[in-house]
């Protein structure tokens, strides 16, 4: 136990090692379906800036002003996310060294193996990784929101 207090009993130590095991395989999985909504969201707002682009001849009256919206709608959706990975990446490891806690009492190896991946120096850092294409995406939507409100921007 890493918190000095006495062992809990091996009935509560399965309950809850169930439910941080529920907890972070749920988070996985959460994470997962964020990560490919996120990229078909931005998908999509690439899509509407094209068509809009294009219509802007005098299709839609509001064209003009919906094109230069569609960046700062896609900047604050990126940086909502940005907000929240650390958190999610701060619970993920909790509930994964919460399951190591008891794996060493009781015995185990999901999660004592998982910690020693996570662990590696030499592994991929996910959450790096996450921030990476997160921030790519945020620098690309400000160039694009610099080239809609500035005409003559050249990237």
């Amino acid at each position: 136990m890493t918190d000095d207090q006495p062992e809990p009993s091996k009935e509560f130590a399965f309950v809850e090692y169930r439910e941080a095991a529920n907890a972070y395989f749920t988070g996985v999985k959460i994470g997962y379906t964020t990560v490919k909504h996120y990229i078909t969201v931005n998908g999509l707002f690439v899509a509407l800036l094209g068509a809009l682009i294009e219509s802007k001849s005098g299709v839609l009256a509001a064209a003009n002003e919906m094109v230069k919206w569609i960046p700062l709608f896609a900047l604050a959706f990126s940086g909502s996310l940005l907000a929240a990975v650390r958190h999610y990446f701060n619970h993920l490891e909790n509930c994964r060294k919460r399951c190591e806690d008891i794996e060493h009492i009781y015995g185990g190896k999901l999660f004592t193996r998982l910690g020693r991946i996570a662990n590696r120096k030499a592994t991929f850092n996910s959450d790096l990784g996450l921030f990476a294409i997160i921030g790519l995406i945020i620098a690309l939507w400000i160039c694009v929101a610099a080239k809609v409100h500035s005409p003559g921007f050249n990237f």
